[in-house]
């Protein structure tokens, strides 16, 4: 932001949950969010959900015998396995969407036809 960026293209957030046994907390994720966030404020900063699968693989989350892991089950179908997952990242962007005043964008990792598409723009 202090060299004149106009918002953020893309924030990936897989840095807030590799190398950890679990989930980070709601709480975790909102603090690191909101930070993000305040820098930018009134600019577009465009958030991708967790793209997770057997290529960035998480205890918490991956199956070991994925047969496809570039395309097979990762990013948005990953996290409709693991609800609690998506529903904490999407709480902790609303509370810190809540206290910050930059242009939020929440995107899905890897949407593969119209039928995941309707599932996600439904969550909002």
């Amino acid at each position: 932001h202090e060299y004149g960026a106009e918002g953020v293209g893309l924030f990936r957030t897989e840095f807030l949950f590799i190398g950890n046994e679990q989930p980070p907390s709601i709480e975790e994720q909102t603090e690191s969010y909101t930070e993000l966030l305040s820098q930018f404020e009134g600019k577009k900063v465009v958030i991708r959900l967790l793209d997770a699968g057997a290529d960035k693989p998480l205890s918490f989350l991956t199956p070991e015998d994925e047969p496809n892991p570039a395309l097979g089950l990762r990013g948005l179908r990953t996290l409709r396995q693991h609800m609690d997952v998506l529903d904490g990242q999407l709480e902790a962007l609303s509370r810190a969407d809540a206290v910050t005043n930059a242009d939020l964008w929440v995107m899905a990792p890897m949407v593969s036809d119209e039928h995941e598409a309707a599932y996600f723009v439904k969550l909002g």
